[in-house]
C-alpha cells in the first residue's frame, strides 16, 4: 500500500499474544554464519538467504517445525543440545507489531501518526529519505521505548504468515495469519529502498513477496518450552518417559533414516537402549540421545516431573441415645488424588463418648508398609 491508502485507515484489531521473546536486532550475516558457517562476519542485516534455507518446513505459523538443515532447525538443535528451554522462530506479523509498537498505538513508536516528518523518522530507521543507497550496521540508530532497534526502515523483515486480512473474529489468540496457503509472505517495516514516502517506515505498514523472499531480512522470536518433557502423578505403577514430547524434539531424523534412542540419566553417563523407568515421586533430569546414519548424535536434556498424590483424611459422624455404653464411629472418608491400590493406611479409632453430649472423633493412622 502507499501512504495515501493508509491515512484515517488505521483499523485496530484484539490481538491475545502468548508470552515470546524477541531479537533485539535485525538477523545479521555474522548471526547467521556461526551457526551455518561462512566467513562473513558482517553485522549489516542478513539479505541474501532465502526464507526455505532461512526456516523451510511449513511456512507460516499454523503448524509445523522449520525444517532440520535450515537456519533455525540448526539453531534449535545447538539450543537442545546444550540444554535450552527456548525454540527459535521467525516472528509472526503480530508479535512483530508489538515489539515494534513498544506499548504504544500510533503508527510510529515515538507517538506520530501518518504522515511523519522524514527528519523524525531519519532518528530511527534507514530510509531512502536519509540519503541511504543500501543497508547499515544494525543498532548504529535509536531504539524504541523497549531497546529493540531497525523495526523501521534497513530491510524489510519477512514475518511467518502469509498475506492476507485478518478475518473472522474480534479477538486473535496467537494469530499466525491464513491457515491456507495465500502464494505471497508477509514483511514489515519498509526499507532503506522504499522513497515512496514515510507510511512504508511505520508500524502499521505491510508488504508481499512470493517465495522465495531472497532480498529481505528475519528476526528472531523465542518461546518458552515447557519445564518438564514428562509430568506424572505417583500411581504406584513405572512411568515410561519415552514420550512423544521427548521424540518430537528430534523429528527431522526420521526425515533421512529411521534414529535409535537411548537414555542416560547423567549427561556424560552410559545410554541404554531401553527408556528409563520412574516410579517413585521424582524432579529430576534425563539425557536423550537420538542416532541417525549419516548424522551427529543429537543429545538433549529432558525434565522429568512425578508428583506426590494429596490425599485428606476425614473422620466420620455417629449418633445414638444414650445406653451406657461408649460409641465409637469407625468411618473414614478419603478425599484429594485418594490412595492408589494396595496402598494407604491403617487406622486405629481412639474417640468415643459414653455420656449425653458430643465430641470429635479422634483417630491415629499409620501407613501400610
Amino acid at each position: 500500500c502507499t501512504d495515501g491508502e493508509w491515512y484515517g485507515k488505521l483499523v485496530t484489531n484484539t490481538v491475545e499474544l502468548s508470552t515470546y521473546y524477541v531479537a533485539v536486532y535485525e538477523l545479521t550475516y555474522s548471526h547467521y554464519n556461526k551457526i551455518m558457517g561462512g566467513d562473513n562476519v558482517s553485522m549489516l542485516p542478513l539479505s541474501s538467504v532465502d526464507k526455505m534455507a532461512f526456516r523451510g518446513g511449513a511456512w507460516n505459523g499454523h503448524s509445523g517445525d522449520p525444517d532440520s538443515q535450515s537456519f533455525l532447525g540448526r539453531l534449535n538443535r545447538k539450543v537442545a543440545n546444550v540444554g535450552g528451554r527456548f525454540k527459535f522462530d521467525l516472528s509472526t506479523s503480530m508479535q512483530w507489531e508489538r515489539a515494534a509498537r513498544a506499548g504504544t498505538r500510533t503508527a510510529y513508536f515515538w507517538g506520530e501518526d501518518i504522515p511523519a516528518t522524514i527528519s523524525k523518522i531519519n532518528e530511527y530507521a534507514n530510509s531512502r529519505e536519509a540519503g541511504n543507497a543500501g543497508d547499515v550496521v544494525v543498532g548504529c540508530l535509536k531504539p524504541n521505548a523497549w531497546g529493540l532497534y531497525d523495526f523501521y526502515g534497513n530491510r524489510w523483515e519477512c514475518c511467518r504468515d502469509w498475506w492476507g486480512a485478518m478475518a473472522g473474529v474480534e479477538t486473535y489468540k496467537d494469530y499466525a495469519g491464513p491457515e491456507v496457503e495465500a502464494g505471497q509472505i508477509l514483511c514489515r517495516g519498509g526499507s532503506y529502498s522504499n522513497h515512496d514516502g514515510p507510511g512504508y517506515c511505520s508500524s502499521v505498514s505491510r508488504a508481499y513477496d512470493d517465495p522465495p523472499v531472497y532480498n529481505y531480512t528475519f528476526r528472531l522470536v523465542a518461546s518458552k518450552i515447557a519445564d518438564y518433557d514428562y509430568t506424572g502423578l505417583y500411581d504406584g505403577e513405572k512411568h515410561t518417559i519415552a514420550t512423544n514430547a521427548i521424540v518430537a524434539a528430534y523429528n527431522e531424523a526420521v526425515q533421512y533414516s529411521t534414529p535409535t534412542i537411548t537414555y542416560s540419566t547423567e549427561s556424560n553417563g552410559v545410554y541404554s537402549t531401553l527408556p528409563e523407568l520412574y516410579k517413585d515421586v521424582t524432579n529430576t533430569s534425563v539425557w536423550y540421545k537420538v542416532s541417525a546414519s549419516n548424522y551427529n548424535d543429537l543429545i538433549r536434556e529432558g525434565r522429568v516431573l512425578i508428583s506426590s498424590r494429596s490425599v485428606t483424611i476425614e473422620s466420620g459422624t455417629d449418633s445414638k441415645a444414650y445406653d451406657g455404653t461408649p460409641l465409637v464411629c469407625h468411618a473414614v472418608t478419603t478425599n484429594g488424588d485418594g490412595f492408589v491400590a494396595g496402598e494407604g493406611v491403617d487406622f486405629s479409632f481412639t474417640g468415643s463418648q459414653t455420656i449425653v453430649g458430643s465430641s470429635k472423633n479422634a483417630f491415629d493412622y499409620t501407613f501400610k508398609p
